[in-house]
């Protein structure tokens, strides 16, 4: 978030500046702090009381404060998300959603903006001023592919990324995670078996655990270091 924060500062001459963050799982809560140490990140579950999370906002970042300000929020996606097979429970993950979405409309910022998986597209497009399914690889540096819905209180008009770009292959060159693979041409396999060249994007990082290594046959999960690399944390 910090690093599109900067480069949106940069681009375009504006002046956002993240002022606290609200999340519930402990990795992401780990990436907040390292990514934003001058930020209050604040541990708090979503999707049950609102009346109590707007509370909390309130008490890291007063009200008074949030017409003028954007909200922006990445809910769950895991109960809809295809990496969970026969587990998926979409009724939920349209349920958080919408929850998120109501709690954006009682603060009423200046703006708000939910990402979602693609999925929950055609269930909202009735229910939301802007809803669009956006190829995040294509408008940012990242590496991965990562199709998402962007769900927004106002239309929103992306440009194309046209900079430079760190592959995989780039983040494995000194070898630190992946001594075997320091100076080799390795390839990625994603959870479902498909590989791709690490000089090309990767496969979706959060749809499960990704390998990496020479040849199929000699792989190796993929350090989370890198994955956060890849994702442009």
């Amino acid at each position: 978030m910090t690093n599109g924060l900067l480069m949106a500062n940069k681009t375009y001459g504006t002046n956002f500046r993240v002022r606290f963050v609200l999340d519930q799982d402990p990795t992401a809560l780990d990436i907040h702090r390292r990514s934003m140490p001058d930020v209050p990140v604040v541990k708090w579950t979503l999707g049950k009381s609102q009346t109590k999370t707007l509370d909390v906002i309130d008490q890291h970042f007063p009200s008074q404060h949030w017409s003028e300000s954007v909200f922006l929020a990445s809910v769950d996606c895991k109960p809809g998300s295809n990496a969970n097979f026969q587990d998926r429970d979409m009724p939920e993950c349209l349920r958080f959603t919408k929850w998120m979405v109501r709690c954006f409309e009682r603060i009423n910022p200046l703006m708000w903006l939910i990402e979602q998986i693609p999925q929950v597209r055609k269930m909202l497009i009735a229910e939301v001023p802007y809803v669009e399914i956006v190829p995040l690889h294509e408008i940012c540096p990242m590496a991965s592919v990562r199709n998402r819905a962007i769900i927004s209180s106002h239309p929103l008009d992306f440009e194309k990324y046209q900079g430079e770009r760190v592959y995989l292959q780039d983040l494995l060159a000194d070898g630190k995670a992946h001594p075997k693979l320091k100076g080799k041409r390795a390839i990625v396999v994603s959870p479902f078996g498909h590989t791709r060249s690490a000089s090309a994007l990767t496969h979706t990082v959060t749809s499960g655990a990704l390998k990496v290594g020479e040849h199929v046959s000699a792989t190796e999960k993929l350090d989370f270091g890198i994955v956060e690399k890849l994702l442009g944390a």
